[in-house]
Parts: structure tokens; C-alpha cells; sequence
């Protein structure tokens, strides 16, 4: 897994960080099944072990997933999860939480409760990280991650692009110009690689 240390401040009217964006670049190459069928992104809790995320990739059938938690419902549209795709997490939390790939939003759900589950620590999250106990991490690769102290518009998250189609490279990842809200962390196309525990 991976740990980010965004330097973040609360906000939206809590304790915690309940106004953020993250983007990054993932592409899974580990295997479900449909005994197995989840790989985790994304986690608020402070220390990854034995948590369960709030985010994940979910398998349906060969070459298709949805994304999602059973929290927030899951994505009525469907992808494959072998290809590069630019994953951006937009959560205000008193009003909704959305999961965009590439650009298109795919997770339309409520807010999620200030200073509730969805809530972050201003100086921790982690990607890929979930409950080992239940098998729901899968190897992949993980390029590019940026974060903003606030949630980008749809607009905005468009204009960010990503692995258009399928490509085989993405568009440029031209950050919305806000110094004082954002951090990037480049991983120049390196891997985070984790095995499943069983």
C-alpha cells in the first residue's frame, strides 16, 4: 500500500477533512474471482492494517468491474480494471462523494456525513490498502497521485483527463492551477505492488 501525507487542513465544517480530491494513475494487475471479487484504493483509516476501505474495484465477470463500496452503492457503469485508468475521488461530505475514471464520473453517491467514515486525517490517508483479512488486495501498478484540500467540479476533474479509451498512454495531467490546496507525488510510472494476504 501506499500512505500520502497530503498537509491538509480541516475543513468543511468538522473536526476532519471532509472537503478533498484525489487523483491517481492505477492499473490492476492482480486476479479476482467471484470469491474474491474486491481489490481496495482507497482508506481513511490511520493505521491500514485489519481496516476495511472505503473504496474499491469490484469484479463482476471476466474483463468487467464496477467501482464502489457497499456504503455508497457501485457503479452502474462497468470498465476493465486490467487497463490504466486516471482515478479522481471528489468528497464533499455534507453533500456527496464521486469517483470519476478518466475524466467520466461513474459514482454518483450522497454525502457521506461530516466527520464520518469518509472524513480524512489531515496528514494520512492510504491507497491500496484494505482489510487483509478478506483477501481484497490485488497487485497493480500505480503512477501519478495529486490532492487537493478541496473538491474539484466535474468541469475541472474532465479537464484532468486520463487513459482516454483504453490508450495506451494518458492525457497529460494538467493540474488545476491552486498551489496553496494542492500536493502531487510522482511515481514516474513505478509500481506499488502488494500481494494478498491470506
Amino acid at each position: 500500500y501506499i500512505t500520502v501525507n497530503p498537509s491538509f487542513v480541516a475543513n468543511g465544517g468538522g473536526s476532519y477533512v471532509n472537503e478533498y480530491t484525489i487523483a491517481f494513475d492505477y492499473q490492476q494487475t492482480g486476479d479476482n474471482s467471484a470469491s474474491q471479487p474486491l481489490n481496495a484504493l482507497f482508506q481513511t483509516s490511520l493505521g491500514p492494517i485489519g481496516n476495511e476501505a472505503e473504496l474499491f474495484y469490484k469484479w463482476v465477470d471476466a474483463g468487467i468491474w464496477q467501482i464502489g463500496n457497499n456504503a455508497t452503492g457501485w457503479s452502474d457503469q462497468t470498465f476493465n480494471a486490467k487497463n490504466w485508468h486516471r482515478v479522481v475521488i471528489t468528497a464533499d461530505n455534507a453533500n456527496y462523494f464521486r469517483v470519476y475514471l478518466d475524466g467520466t464520473l461513474f459514482l454518483d453517491a450522497p454525502g457521506q456525513g461530516v466527520d464520518g467514515r469518509y472524513s480524512l486525517y489531515t496528514d494520512t490517508f492510504h491507497l491500496f490498502s484494505g482489510d487483509w483479512n478478506w483477501d481484497n488486495e490485488k497487485w497493480g501498478y500505480c503512477s501519478t497521485i495529486a490532492t487537493w484540500n478541496r473538491a474539484l467540479s466535474g468541469t475541472e476533474v474532465a479537464d484532468l483527463g486520463g487513459w482516454i479509451g483504453g490508450s495506451a498512454t494518458p492525457t497529460p495531467l494538467v493540474l488545476v492551477p491552486d498551489p496553496a490546496t494542492l500536493a502531487m507525488l510522482t511515481l514516474g510510472g513505478l509500481f506499488a505492488l502488494r500481494r494478498s494476504r491470506k
